[in-house]
């Protein structure tokens, strides 16, 4: 059984990542699926960076590598991200996902 779309962790798409073809990026949320874990827990927004998971960073990292931690976390009982913006002064924020 299949919990979630390909591209899709947590009821939310991501995109982005070293070498990804939209362009050096940093892995980010690209779209939230209405009812999904992310808006149902959390004050995640669309375009919000995924700065780390659990204590692991996405940053420098390609789409798949990014793609496996976030796939792996989604076995997890409570996850901790660490997001950042893409506005000047954005600060990082930690939501903390319950699943």
């Amino acid at each position: 059984m299949q919990l979630h779309e390909p591209h899709e962790v947590f009821g939310m798409k991501v995109l982005g990542g070293v070498g990804s073809k939209n362009g050096h990026r940093p892995v980010h949320v690209a779209d939230i699926r209405p009812g999904g874990v992310v808006d149902r827990c959390c004050d995640i927004q669309r375009g919000d960076i995924i700065l780390s998971i659990n204590g692991i960073s996405l940053l420098g990292k390609t789409y798949d590598e990014a793609l496996e931690v976030l796939e792996n976390m989604a076995r997890r009982s409570s996850v901790t991200m660490v997001l950042g913006g893409y506005g000047p002064g954005s600060m990082p924020s930690t939501s903390f996902l319950c699943l």
